[in-house]
């Protein structure tokens, strides 16, 4: 993969997909995380903040609520994460690197679980501190290393109809850095390379709660269904789904409960 955010086969260009992620998943997996962004990157009120990777919205519409009468930008690749979001902001498509304003424009940079979606993170964010004034702070979440037992199922069962080995692959090619920020120690060292001060990281544990009909939705819409959907025809995808559904209920009941760990990383751009 390139330096663009996802690949040009992302589900997440797909308006279908793009509006079961606003309705679901953005507010079942994403909201408690972008609300701690925006509190650990000490946002002031009227400041003028950028949104990396934007999606539908999740980050921009924290980042609205605390500035205020400030100014907020979303940039995404994707035209249907962008339609199908909320209005708050200017919305901009677009990628990191190669973000499309001047140097020390906004107060506040955040990209919320999209560094490993970069090849090159070290130059994506760079560019964030490009853009982000002096004294400005910088703010990403990426993902832990808890098991994920919810997860661990949805392998079994595709495990059936690809080896691990090949869905590994299939899968750090569209996600290649997820493995190098999951720990404190890469956070700290990517933060680092890019020169910024005042550096934190912070660990951190949620529940996410969903009705197994809602989880099963989300699947069918995420990078998951791309990886595999080469290997079904349509007959194959319901059987895969049925197959799926089936098991969770058998482990997890109705109601589908799980906790995911995450790391907020902020910095200070300290020189120009």
């Amino acid at each position: 993969m390139n330096s663009r955010l996802i690949e040009s086969d992302s589900p997440y260009l797909d308006p279908l997909v793009a509006a079961t992620y606003h309705a679901i998943t953005a507010s079942a997996q994403f909201a408690y995380p972008a609300r701690e962004l925006v509190r650990q990157l000490a946002v002031a009120r009227g400041a003028r903040a950028l949104d990396v990777g934007c999606g539908t919205g999740v980050v921009r519409d924290a980042l609205a609520q605390a500035i205020g009468s400030g100014h907020v930008v979303g940039i995404d690749p994707s035209i249907a994460m962008l339609r199908a979001g909320s209005s708050n902001g200017a919305l901009v498509a677009g990628t990191v690197p190669r973000l499309p304003f001047d140097r020390g424009v906004f107060d506040i940079v955040a990209a919320s679980f999209v560094l490993s979606h970069v090849a090159d993170p070290d130059a994506a964010l760079a560019d964030m501190a490009r853009v982000c004034k002096v004294n400005g702070r910088i703010g990403i979440t990426a993902w832990g290393t808890l098991p994920n037992p919810v997860g661990a199922v949805w392998k079994e069962i595709a495990a059936t109809v690809a080896s691990a080995d090949e869905l590994g692959s299939a899968f750090r090619r569209v996600i290649p850095s997820e493995d190098r920020l999951a720990s404190g120690e890469g956070l700290q060292d990517l933060f680092g390379a890019a020169g910024l001060g005042l550096i934190s990281i912070a660990a951190l544990e949620y529940t996410i709660s969903l009705s197994l009909e809602d989880f099963v939705t989300v699947k069918a819409a995420s990078l998951e269904r791309t990886l595999l959907r080469v290997m079904f025809d349509a007959n194959g995808w319901t059987r895969f789904t049925r197959d799926v559904t089936e098991a969770l209920r058998r482990r997890f009941g109705s109601r589908i409960e799980y906790v995911r760990d995450f790391s907020v990383a902020t910095g200070t751009r300290t020189a120009d």
